[in-house]
């Protein structure tokens, strides 16, 4: 007998195969490839974005971007940002910073590396980085069983580094906040461990 799981998983192939053609039609060469090579590295090269008029930033060239229009030839900017929250925005007026009223059509708050990057530079980017790349580390040292939170720690560490990338998901309550949870859990282990060694020595 055909499970439910395997006839959705069909039906969910089919549909995207399905979807894929219809997208590849309208690719703007004409030739319906849209999964070439060519076609793949104008897309994530390009200097527009995807608000369809070309007005926006791109979420691969975003940095670059910002860096030509805001940072360029300001050692200062280009180190430190135009500072935390200087571009952020908010529900309340008057919290709205000036150049969120005068840039928000730019769309760097759909993500988040280039929004990190805006505020606080080459620096806070890079520290934010580190940040996770220390989780990291510390989740491949690891003892063995503990395997399990160790496999967790890690694909959390790749998916916000995707995340920061794709959308702004780790700034959302609702998403931030688990994945740095998932992320501590090392330390967890770390002090679970020591205690028990201390606990063989009592």
């Amino acid at each position: 007998l055909v499970s439910i799981g395997g006839v959705i998983a069909l039906g969910t192939a089919i549909s995207m195969i399905n979807n894929i053609n219809d997208y590849a039609r309208i690719t703007a060469d004409g030739t319906g490839n849209f999964f070439s090579i060519v076609n793949i590295v104008d897309y994530v090269t390009k200097d527009s974005g995807y608000n369809g008029m070309g007005t926006d930033l791109n979420r691969f060239t975003a940095a670059f971007q910002i860096y030509e229009r805001f940072f360029k030839g300001q050692l200062d900017k280009q180190l430190f940002g135009i500072g935390l929250g200087g571009a952020d925005y908010s529900s309340i007026p008057m919290f709205i910073s000036q150049f969120y009223k005068d840039y928000s059509f730019l769309h760097y708050q759909w993500f988040q590396y280039a929004w990190i990057f805006l505020e606080t530079g080459i620096v806070g980017l890079a520290g934010y980085l580190l940040i996770i790349l220390h989780f990291f580390r510390k989740a491949l040292r690891l003892d063995k069983k503990y395997l399990l939170y160790k496999s967790l720690t890690i694909a959390s560490c790749i998916l916000v580094i995707i995340s920061m990338l794709y959308n702004i998901s780790m700034r959302v309550e609702s998403s931030g906040y688990l994945m740095f949870t998932l992320l501590a859990i090392p330390y967890i282990c770390v002090k679970e461990q020591a205690d028990e060694q201390e606990s063989e020595f009592i």
